[in-house]
């Protein structure tokens, strides 16, 4: 699934080991709920990993 994170005036980043939250608008819906695991992939590979917090309309 694709998704999109749009940037406020300052680019949020994260470094090893640190734990940040980070809006994402999904390219579809999809069944998503509270404490279901995702991973975050580019270029084929896994950059990141979550836990999903809260799922908005």
């Amino acid at each position: 699934m694709t998704g999109v994170k749009t940037f406020g005036r300052t680019k949020e980043r994260g470094e090893a080991g640190d734990t940040i939250e980070v809006p994402i608008q999904l390219g579809k819906a999809v069944a998503l709920e509270p404490g279901l695991g995702f991973a975050i992939r580019e270029g084929g590979l896994t950059v990141g990993a979550g836990t999903v917090l809260t799922v908005t309309d």
